[in-house]
């Protein structure tokens, strides 16, 4: 592919942040719907953007009110959640929780 028509790809397609790609929106609601994932937008503490839990039933992914708007941090912390999805095995709420900007 020309290197204009993979900055023309990136540009209409997805975003890239840091050498990161970012995946579309529509294709992360389809892993969650395809997964039987639970996601709800709350309020969270303020520097809570995202949380995963299992009750021992269902899949949920808890994201924060307050980035409804802002589409590309919603996009990033969808991803990071559905990655606990994907790989965590047993109770991982031994946290209160996780904050990302203490990372």
């Amino acid at each position: 592919m020309a290197r204009k028509s993979m900055v023309r790809y990136f540009s209409e397609h997805i975003f890239c942040s840091g050498g990161s790609v970012l995946i579309e929106t529509d294709k992360l609601e389809n892993i969650i719907a395809k997964c039987r994932i639970i996601k709800e937008f709350i309020l969270l503490p303020e520097k809570v953007l995202g949380y995963y839990y299992y009750d021992g039933s269902y899949y949920i992914i808890f994201i924060n009110e307050r980035i409804r708007g802002n589409e590309r941090l919603y996009r990033t912390v969808l991803t990071e959640e559905i990655g606990h999805y994907r790989t965590t095995i047993g109770d991982i709420t031994l946290r209160k929780y996780m904050c990302y900007a203490d990372r």
